[in-house]
Order: structure tokens, then sequence, then C-alpha cells
């Protein structure tokens, strides 16, 4: 599902996933692999030191075709799922998406923490620190749905850990956020 993302320098813009497609996530005009999000937030939640940092960005033409051939797949098993007189029981899985840098060419978007902390800037976009918060808990949940509802070991790796670094932060970046998932500790898993 699409997250609207509120930013400082562009207004509410779509973000996150698009259905059940999660191996890429999107920013505006930006599509990033989830995992690399992921491994930014986490190293900026465990290290107050890092400032700065940069990720590849895939061309959006580049992303929605992905997402296409994703959700062609889906279709193809409910399809076989009805043909086999069977009960599909899908669940969002991680696309495997390491593979996709080396078939197109990306872009480096930098992302710069303000010096108050009060937020980053990432490309073009001024995200204040609590919807960026936000937004990596979102890709590291699996979206609004999450993972799996019926079996947690369809969550990657990268997932857990970084919701425990951003639980575990004492940077200011993450401190909202934080708060939320500690007050609410249900609603991150």
């Amino acid at each position: 599902m699409t997250l609207l993302l509120n930013t400082s320098s562009h207004g509410t813009v779509e973000s996150g996933f698009f259905g059940c497609y999660t191996g890429m996530a999107r920013l505006g005009e930006y599509a990033f692999l989830t995992q690399h999000v992921c491994n930014i937030g986490r190293a900026l939640a465990d290290n107050a030191s890092i400032r700065s940092a940069s990720l590849p960005s895939f061309p959006p033409d580049f992303y929605w075709e992905q997402q296409g051939l994703h959700f062609a797949q889906v279709m193809k098993d409910i399809s076989q799922s009805f043909e086999e007189g069977t009960l599909l029981e899908y669940r969002v899985k991680p696309a495997m998406a390491e593979h996709l840098e080396l078939l197109c060419q990306t872009t480096r978007v930098p992302l710069t923490v303000e010096p108050d902390e009060s937020g980053v800037q990432m490309g073009i976009y001024r995200i204040p620190a609590w919807d960026f918060g936000y937004f990596v808990r979102y890709l590291a949940r699996g979206g609004i749905t999450g993972w799996s509802m019926a079996d947690a070991s369809q969550k990657p790796a990268y997932a857990d850990l970084t919701l425990e670094a951003i639980r575990m932060s004492r940077r200011p970046l993450f401190s909202e956020i934080r708060e939320k998932m500690l007050g609410n500790p249900t609603s991150v898993q």
C-alpha cells in the first residue's frame, strides 16, 4: 500500500510500497531497494556520528516494470491455485531484489541529517524527523499489512534489525518514532 509521506519541501508525496511488491520502495520520484533504506536507517539509528550517506535510486519506469512483473507472478499463482482447486494463502514476501542493480543504471541520492537532527534531506526532499522515522519503520515492518500475518519466517532479517536499532536509538532524529514504538510496542510487530 502506498504511504503518503509528509515532506517540508514538497508537501505530501507518494512513497513506500505499491500493492504487494516489497522489493523496492518509492519516495516521490525516487525508487530504492527496501533493504538499502532499512540499512541506512539502521546505521543512522545505531551511530549518531553518521551525518550523511547516499542510496542508489532506480528510474521510476524501472520500478513500475519490476512491480508489474511481480504482480503478474502473483496473479499467475492465484490463477493456478483456482485451477488446482487449492486455497492459495498468499503472503507478502520480500522480493529478491539484490540483483536489480545489475540490470539498471542507478543514480546516487544523497541523504544528509539536519544539524539539529530535526529531519533529513534525501535528494530533493526535506523530510521531518518524525516522518523519516515513520518511513523507515513502515518499510521495516513490511508496509501497512506487515511481511506476513501468518508466518513470521517470511520477514527478511534486516527488518527486525532495523526496528530494534530504532527502538534502542538515543539519537534525537529517531526520538519521536522511538517513543511511539515503546509506548505501543504491539504496533511495531
